[in-house]
């Protein structure tokens, strides 16, 4: 083989750090060809890709300080689907969506979730308000900030605005393509779809519906969770309180 055509080999690995197999496809020569250049040059090994960008772990100090947010979509269903049944050969019915607005604590991981309709900034701001509530009634303080990624019922509704100057909270965005900033209500919402959602086989989405609230009392109450040492949520409200000795 020439230097120009080896030359032409290690200028498209350069360019697009492909293998062997892929290259074949662009400069026209066999794979094994193109693997005996690349050794010769010292070029074998593909460039590594970028490294994950770092991060770091926090934790508010107070139970109910700082509140993450997000939604999960559901279906709606009048019989199993083929998830339960593993048979696709029926007839496909669209029974429309339900939205589970989801409000995390920071500090404790306890977990507030109210079904709505529609993903509305009605719907979000509703679920703020009695979200806040409920927080205080558990024994958390006073919400200092909710966070929330970018959608556009958190970030462009007036609806959401008066909700958070109702509780005197702030808040804060996360930046754009980081859902790690907004973890632990993304993590819950993981569990609430495989412990919940699609934890049993439900004869219809009416009845996995009114589960909910016995579920959410579990996980709150009596499911251990790994980040508190195996404890139920609520028990880190009443130790940091004093009520847990």
């Amino acid at each position: 083989m020439s230097e120009e055509a080896e030359q032409r080999i290690l200028d498209a690995r350069q360019r697009t750090n492909y293998g062997p197999a892929r290259l074949a496809g662009i400069v026209g020569y066999r794979r094994s060809t193109i693997h005996k250049v690349l050794v010769r040059h010292g070029c074998s090994r593909r460039r590594a890709a970028a490294r994950r960008q770092t991060y770091r772990r926090y934790e508010w100090a107070q139970p109910g300080a700082l509140l993450h947010m997000d939604t999960k979509r559901l279906q709606r269903f009048a019989a199993p689907g083929h998830w339960a049944t593993g048979d696709r050969s029926g007839p496909h019915r669209n029974g429309g969506h339900v939205y589970a607005h989801c409000v995390v604590d920071d500090h404790s991981r306890l977990a507030y979730v109210e079904l709505h309709a529609r993903d509305s900034a009605a719907a979000a701001a509703a679920t703020l308000r009695r979200a806040a509530a409920w927080m205080q009634a558990q024994g958390c303080g006073s919400v200092e900030a909710v966070m929330t990624d970018n959608a556009f019922v958190y970030r462009h509704s007036n609806d959401f605005k008066t909700a958070l100057a109702e509780i005197d909270a702030r808040h804060i965005l996360t930046p754009p393509y980081t859902p790690r900033w907004n973890g632990k209500v993304e993590r819950f919402i993981q569990t609430l779809d495989t412990e919940w959602a699609h934890g049993r086989v439900w004869p219809d989405s009416t009845t996995r519906d009114r589960a909910l609230s016995s579920w959410l009392r579990f996980y709150n109450r009596r499911r251990p969770h790994t980040s508190l040492d195996d404890r139920p949520p609520t028990s880190r409200v009443h130790q940091d309180h004093g009520q847990d000795n």
